[in-house]
Formats: C-alpha cells, sequence, structure tokens
C-alpha cells in the first residue's frame, strides 16, 4: 500500500484522465519501435522511443509517462529466442493503473532506457543482470498492454549492436560495472543516499569525456542536479559540496547572488581598502577602472561615503553591500547607477 501511494504522489500531476470506460474489442493501436542509434557499448544505455497511436474510431487508455514500465520490452539474441527484459525500479508495483485519454488519430511517445534488471526474480538467470550482457547483435520488439484488459499490441522489430568496450571504454567500463552505478545510470537517481556513486560520475564525465559512456553520466547528474535543486532550492544547493562538484563537472552556470545575475562581468573579483571614510563617488572611481564597469551614483544621494578594512569579492557582492537597504542598481550606458529606493507611501 505504501508503494502505492509513493507512486501516486509523484504520477497524480500528470493524470490527464483516470480511463472508467473499457476499450472495445475492435480497438486498434499502433505501436511503432525506434532506437536514437543503431550500435551502443556493452553497458551503455540503450535509449528506445516508442508510438503508440490510436488509429481506431474509439478513445482508449494511455499509460501516462511514469508507467511507461508497464510497457514491455523483448530482447533476443540473433537467432535466439525473445525474452522479457524487466527493467522498471525496484520499488514499483505493476498494479497501479493510471492513464490517460488518447482520441482517434492521436499518438503517444515514450522514452525508454534500457540497461539492467534491478527487480528480485524466482528465476535466478533473470536477477540482477545486464539487459544486453554480451557483444553481438540484439533484436528488440515491444509489447504494449492496453488498458484495462491488457489486450497485447506488438510493435516491429529493430537490430541493435553491441560492441565490446576498448581503450577509454574499456577504462570507464571497469569503474562502473557496479549495479548501483547503472541504476544511477538507467534513473538518474540512486537507491538510498549513495553519494560514493554520484562523485564517481562526476569524477568520470571530467576525467573520460571521449568516452561513449560520457553522455549517459552527465544526463544521470543533471537528473540527480535538478531533482536535488527542486528539494533544497537553488541558493542552499550552491553551497552544498556534492552538488557544486557536479554543476561544475557538467557546466551548469552557477546562480548570481545579487543584482543583474546575467552580466557575467560582476563575477570578477575585486580587492579595495578605504581606511578612512571616503565618498561614494571617489570609492565608485576607483572600483570602475579596477573592474571596467562604469559605477557612478545618483545625484539625488547626497553625502554617502563608507570606509572598508581591505577586503577581495566580487564586484556583484560589492555592489550588493554599496546598495545597503535604502538603494538600488538600474543599468546606465554600460555600467550601473546607484539611485535611492522609493519611499514608502
Amino acid at each position: 500500500m505504501l508503494r502505492a501511494r509513493l507512486l501516486w504522489r509523484y504520477l497524480a500531476p500528470a493524470v490527464c484522465v483516470v480511463m472508467a470506460t473499457y476499450a472495445r474489442a475492435d480497438t486498434r493501436l499502433h505501436v511503432t519501435l525506434a532506437s536514437s542509434s543503431k550500435a551502443y557499448v556493452l553497458g551503455q544505455p540503450v535509449e528506445l522511443t516508442v508510438t503508440a497511436a490510436n488509429v481506431g474510431n474509439e478513445p482508449v487508455g494511455a499509460w501516462v509517462n511514469g508507467l511507461d514500465y508497464q510497457i514491455q520490452v523483448h530482447l533476443a539474441r540473433e537467432g535466439e529466442k525473445f525474452e522479457r527484459h524487466d527493467g522498471a525500479p525496484d520499488e514499483i508495483s505493476y498494479g497501479v493503473h493510471l492513464v490517460e485519454q488518447l482520441l482517434p488519430g492521436k499518438s503517444k511517445v515514450y522514452k525508454l532506457r534500457v540497461l539492467y534488471t534491478f527487480r528480485e526474480s524466482e528465476d535466478l538467470e533473470r536477477r540482477r543482470r545486464l539487459a544486453f550482457d554480451a557483444p553481438g547483435t540484439w533484436l528488440v520488439k515491444v509489447r504494449y498492454p492496453l488498458s484495462p484488459h491488457r489486450r497485447m499490441y506488438e510493435s516491429n522489430t529493430i537490430r541493435i549492436d553491441i560492441k565490446a568496450p576498448e581503450g577509454a571504454d574499456a577504462r570507464v567500463w571497469q569503474q562502473i560495472n557496479r549495479a548501483e552505478f547503472l541504476y544511477f545510470l538507467q534513473f538518474g537517481y540512486t537507491r538510498g543516499n549513495n553519494p560514493d556513486v554520484v562523485r564517481k560520475g562526476a569524477d568520470l564525465v571530467q576525467a573520460a569525456p571521449e568516452s561513449s559512456y560520457h553522455p549517459a553520466i552527465k544526463w544521470a547528474l543533471q537528473q540527480h542536479y535538478h531533482r536535488r535543486i527542486s528539494n533544497i532550492g537553488q541558493l542552499t544547493a550552491q553551497q552544498d559540496p556534492e552538488l557544486e562538484k557536479i554543476r561544475e563537472a557538467i557546466g551548469i552556470p552557477k546562480v548570481a547572488e545579487g543584482p543583474f545575475p546575467e552580466d557575467r562581468r560582476l563575477d570578477q573579483l575585486i580587492a579595495y581598502h578605504f581606511p578612512k571614510l571616503t565618498p561614494l563617488e571617489e570609492v565608485f572611481q576607483v572600483i570602475s577602472a579596477q573592474s571596467g564597469v562604469g559605477l557612478s551614483l545618483a545625484p539625488t544621494i547626497k553625502g554617502a561615503s563608507m570606509s572598508s578594512v581591505a577586503i577581495t569579492k566580487t564586484l556583484r557582492a560589492f555592489m550588493k553591500t554599496a546598495a545597503g537597504d535604502n538603494a538600488t542598481w538600474v543599468p546606465y550606458g554600460d555600467g550601473y547607477r546607484l539611485v535611492p529606493l522609493p519611499k514608502p507611501k
């Protein structure tokens, strides 16, 4: 019951219609399968695109995106029998039925990542293993179970070539060939609190950018980063060492604290020292000469001055300090002018 409640919490916002009617016997669904590439390296997530098109005359219940694991993926080595691959997270229940209405003539697209089986099974051969577990040519097809009677609609069959890792790929594969890391690559999050996996991913993105695994590792880091941001907030995240490492590894620009975050000139460090009270006009002249960014003072601000010990900070942080609570910065030519805040009415 707990799993069902958790799943509903994540999926409820995506549900357009919870179908209460049954698809008629003459309902027709056309399912098409494609892959983003014809060849992958062993252990690289295989990216599949499934398109379900309603070619019948009645609306049907299509699985919402969060339940795309209901689509059955079947794999076979060339010349061998197809077997179903179960790639759903191990906390998922197949008993949850949430669908949205798919009208005649409309289609719905699903993006699947096929890499590993994580769910426990009574069949020892099917426990915890790679989906494409050996180099060679593989055949792939999917079956779409139409809700609620789960009538199956089968797709076309495609061929995927799996290559053995060599060179840089072999070195990376040796480090990531662990169930916990492969889980991270497939879903974009770790099972439980597992910072070692995330740190390993950040290290590999920077150390082996030429690796075939690089896009998948970067994708997983991005998913993890944005999920954490949504939980703790952007500014708090910037003080988190783990997220700072990810941000640097995958090139996400840091959100600036202070005025005009889009002006990256204000990120530069400046050093200043005003041991005596100095008029702000003179202070701004010194800072402008040092930074190359023109700062000026509105004529309506009179008698303002400041003093400071020797300090180094970003130009943006200096501007924030100089503005205080009674003034604000506005664009002025190629630089900025400090103006008084309007008095409250």
